[in-house]
């Protein structure tokens, strides 16, 4: 199975996506990433693997510089029911979208949105339709980089 994953995160974080990638290829998926990560639009590249992605995994932070892209690249899988797992950081100003289909989280309490994606991850009714199996598979390894992200902000 593939996975589109795409993200917004400062150079210091960057390892995180290592991180979400070994978590993700343990469930059997191979992953993919835009081309043109520098850019603040969504390229065809990126266009044709996220439509062919049975998961799209995004995270935006508030120190990334590619928000923009990362949330065009979200709703382009939200809107073609490709299941979508987005992690957006409190602070970060979004237009549109359902707020009920991605997750705030607080770098410096994360517990908010640790129990948001546990309950998402474990909800019985939505385990079955499209956004509920990606919080399925994603869940656990946000879940980890939530507490990665919450260790360095108390450094």
């Amino acid at each position: 199975m593939k996975a589109f994953l795409s993200y917004s995160l400062a150079d210091k974080d960057q390892y995180l996506i290592t991180l979400l990638s070994n978590k993700l290829q343990e469930k059997n998926y191979f992953l993919q990433t835009g081309i043109n990560i520098m850019d603040v639009n969504i390229d065809a590249y990126s266009q044709q693997h996220i439509l062919t992605s049975q998961l799209f995994v995004g995270i935006v932070s508030t120190d990334g510089l590619q928000r923009n892209r990362v949330l065009q690249e979200w709703n382009l899988a939200y809107t073609n029911k490709i299941p979508a797992v987005l992690l957006i950081e409190q602070g970060i100003q979004i237009n549109g979208g359902d707020p009920s289909a991605y997750v705030r989280f607080n770098r410096m309490n994360p517990q908010s949105a640790i129990i948001q994606i546990q309950q998402r991850m474990s909800s019985p009714a939505r385990s079955t339709d499209q956004e509920g199996i990606g919080w399925l598979v994603a869940g656990a390894a946000l879940l980890a980089l939530l507490a990665i992200f919450a260790g360095g902000a108390k450094k």
